[in-house]
């Protein structure tokens, strides 16, 4: 019986490994194999860069939603101001200077200043700054989900995130 038991852990490690072996494979594809434990998953989650970036973009934009429902913000101010930082792009049809428009798109496309301005918001107790922080979070966010990362001078593409993806094929 317990050599009965000893035979199915090993071929439960032999299934895991050959999932594991599958998963790099097919370039984590196929999620759900049978016998497949999540530490195979989590390993084949950190294995792409690109997707651990898109995931991390998810939850932050999902945190970034409930914050906004958390502070009572009114949802059409929301869909108003959700698409404001992209009008950092409008420095790109100058064709002349793409470094300022790179280096205008990556300081509006950062977090750095939505958290400045949620803290500003918290010290002056001010909600409706609390609200646009929110929101320009969740615009980085959903910018990073999608794969729109921060821009290089020397190009409009490619992205950070597009980098990553890159240098995972080989």
């Amino acid at each position: 019986e317990i050599r009965g038991i000893e035979d199915g852990k090993l071929r439960m490690r032999r299934r895991r490994k050959h999932a594991a072996k599958k998963c790099e494979k097919n370039c984590c594809t196929q999620f759900f194999h049978v016998g497949l434990s999540l530490s195979v998953l989590w390993s084949c989650m950190l294995t792409r860069p690109d997707r651990l970036l898109r995931l991390e973009a998810s939850l932050v934009l999902l945190a970034s939603l409930v914050c906004y429902s958390a502070l009572h913000g009114r949802w059409i101010l929301f869909a108003v101001f959700f698409l404001a930082p992209d009008l950092s792009l409008l420095g790109y049809l100058s064709e002349n200077n793409k470094r300022f428009a790179a280096g205008l798109y990556n300081a509006v496309h950062s977090y750095a200043g939505p958290l400045v301005l949620g803290f500003l918001a918290w010290k002056w107790h001010s909600v409706m700054l609390g609200e646009v922080a929110v929101i320009w979070i969740a615009h980085i966010a959903l910018d990073r989900f999608l794969g729109f990362g921060l821009k290089y001078s020397q190009a409009f593409q490619p992205t950070h995130i597009q980098i990553v993806r890159i240098f995972r094929s080989f």
